[in-house]
């Protein structure tokens, strides 16, 4: 009788430490989530906050402030987006991995109608022709070394002259926004590269 007392208290006592630690995992998982939106929602505002809320826009940014562990599990170093048409119905995207990969492809967004330069139009959600390409050993030591030295930059063009650029420092990653009509001496050289080594590339649907 006296052990049975014995372990009932026992049992009480540590129903209340088991409920307390169960609860603080709970809320040191709610807080870094907490603490993730906040930040996304702090970049998205300095970085896109004089943009009206526009689909597309809101579908790119989601892939560079978001969520990256895809990114991380593909080794990427630097992803690139761009509007082709000048509206948010479509983006460039382009990836670069640590071996040098290139990886470049048009998405449409949503359901938001595409006038394409021959006059059709397309309706999305869809990704278009996907491209590959590989630079050589040179030109990623050369791109890397461009990359360490970009320049801080929020600018606000015309969606049609916005260039959103991501870049992996350490094991963050920064993001920054680059007008394509003044280009910065980096940026420009990072652009050309890529643009030099996807003349090579290899085409996939």
């Amino acid at each position: 009788m006296m052990v049975k007392r014995k372990v009932m208290g026992l049992l009480r006592s540590a129903i209340p430490v088991v409920f307390a630690v169960t609860i603080g995992i709970f809320s040191t998982g709610s807080f870094a989530e907490a603490q993730e939106v906040s930040s996304f929602n702090e970049q998205k505002h300095k970085l896109f906050g004089k943009y009206p809320e526009l689909e597309g826009l809101n579908e790119v940014i989601e892939l560079h402030l978001g969520k990256t562990k895809w990114r991380e599990e593909r080794s990427v170093i630097l992803h690139l987006s761009w509007f082709p048409y000048g509206s948010d119905a479509s983006s460039a995207e382009c990836f670069l991995d640590v071996e040098g990969g290139l990886f470049m492809y048009e998405k449409a967004h949503g359901s938001i109608p595409i006038k394409l330069p021959d006059g059709s139009v397309d309706v999305g959600p869809g990704t278009g022709t996907a491209s590959f390409a590989q630079l050589k050993k040179s030109q990623l030591a050369d791109v890397r070394k461009h990359i360490r030295q970009l320049p801080d930059s929020d600018d606000t063009p015309p969606l049609s002259e916005l260039l959103i650029l991501s870049m992996k420092q350490g094991d963050a990653w920064v993001t920054r926004t680059y007008d394509r009509k003044h280009y910065p001496d980096k940026v420009d050289k990072i652009v050309k590269l890529i643009r030099k080594a996807s003349k090579k590339q290899r085409v996939s649907r």
